[in-house]
Parts: C-alpha cells; sequence; structure tokens
C-alpha cells in the first residue's frame, strides 16, 4: 500500500516547492497517505513513521540493485546474489529516477581534480 501511494502522489510529494506546492500541501500528502496506510495496516503510524519507512523502502531496493550490479562485475567465486530485481524493487526505482539509481551518466568526478591536486599527478583518457 505504501509504494502504491507514493506512486499515486510522487509529483505532489517529491516536486519542488513553488508559489502553488507548499510544506502544507506535501504535509497533506503524506498526512493521506499515511490515512491510506493505517487502514490497510492497522499500525497507527505517524505520518514520519511512514516517511521512514519509505526511506528504508528506498534504500533497500537501491542496496539491492547495487548488490545485483556488483555481482555482474564480479569473476567467478563468491555467493550468487539473485539475478533480478523484484517487481517491488523495480517500481521503487521507477518512484526514485535513474540519477539516483545509477548516476550521472557522462557526470564529472570531483575526487579525481582533488586527487589530482593533492598528488600532483594527472592522469589523460
Amino acid at each position: 500500500m505504501l509504494i502504491r501511494g507514493v506512486e499515486r502522489r510522487s509529483k505532489l510529494l517529491f516536486a519542488r516547492f513553488s508559489s502553488t506546492l507548499t510544506s502544507a500541501v506535501k504535509e497533506a500528502g503524506w498526512a493521506e497517505l499515511t490515512a491510506e496506510v493505517n487502514a490497510v495496516g492497522g499500525f497507527g503510524r505517524g505520518i514520519e513513521e511512514v516517511k521512514k519507512k519509505w526511506i528504508c523502502v528506498k534504500s533497500d531496493a537501491k542496496c539491492r540493485l547495487a548488490a545485483v550490479k556488483n555481482e555482474h562485475k564480479m569473476t567467478g567465486g563468491g555467493m550468487k546474489v539473485q539475478d533480478d530485481v523484484s517487481s517491488m524493487e523495480n517500481r521503487v526505482l521507477g518512484i526514485v529516477g535513474k540519477v539516483s539509481v545509477h548516476g550521472i551518466d557522462s557526470g564529472y568526478d570531483s575526487s579525481e581534480r582533488l586527487l589530482a591536486r593533492q598528488t600532483g599527478i594527472v592522469f589523460y583518457l
């Protein structure tokens, strides 16, 4: 229920603030989501608990994807990680977005320049 509710409200919950999208509007969205979660689960969670649960679900999905990616890069040996992420994890990763999971495709690695400045060694590719 949490993932479905976040999917329906993702633009409201995670969009940038504007003159029409205020923190009060976002909090109302989280309150609606919390009411839906509590209607099904019955645990009586608060808004902050639902937000924390979403953060944990999102983090778990990203860690799972990282484990699968690392498994594909390994050369033999070690424990086998399940090849595919689940449909639930795919839904979470769809909400989070590609950049949040994989990073910027043609991004600039600022740590390389810092290392070059500290060591005086510059690598040209």
